[in-house]
């Protein structure tokens, strides 16, 4: 992903501009994978004079191949810092780690559609085993 490349954007306008030159993607290109049909929206969303469309952060975080939490997480502390603090309040962290996103993936494969439970069997060494529940 394009975002290991990127150390820390300090905003929202700088993690497109350089996802945006990393990828050599034209600013007509976001654009149209945002919906818009005027690659002006990105020179707006680049100079900060344009809030994106909290809607559009899935196709956003497609287009520059960066982690769609990752970038709401920014959006949400430019646009909405007390609704990310709240969320994350509600829900604990936003952004999980790759291993952790593989063992929820993996849950929820085992469970194939069924609600899944998760058996501890040492906290110290994080053994997990899957148990799917009857349907």
């Amino acid at each position: 992903m394009i975002e290991d490349l990127i150390k820390a954007p300090a905003n929202l306008a700088e993690m497109i501009e350089t996802a945006q030159q990393g990828l050599e993607l034209s600013d007509t290109h976001i654009a149209e994978a945002l919906g818009f049909d005027h690659p002006v929206v990105t020179q707006l969303l680049k100079q900060g004079k344009m809030r994106l469309p909290i809607a559009k952060v899935p196709q956003l975080a497609e287009v520059l191949q960066v982690q769609p939490a990752k970038l709401l997480q920014m959006l949400l502390r430019e646009t909405s810092p007390d609704m990310l603090e709240a969320s994350e309040a509600c829900y604990g962290p936003m952004l999980l780690s790759d291993a952790e996103v593989r063992l929820i993936r993996s849950i929820r494969q085992a469970g194939s559609g069924r609600e899944a439970g998760v058996v501890m069997f040492d906290k110290d060494a994080v053994v997990a085993m899957v148990v799917a529940t009857p349907a």
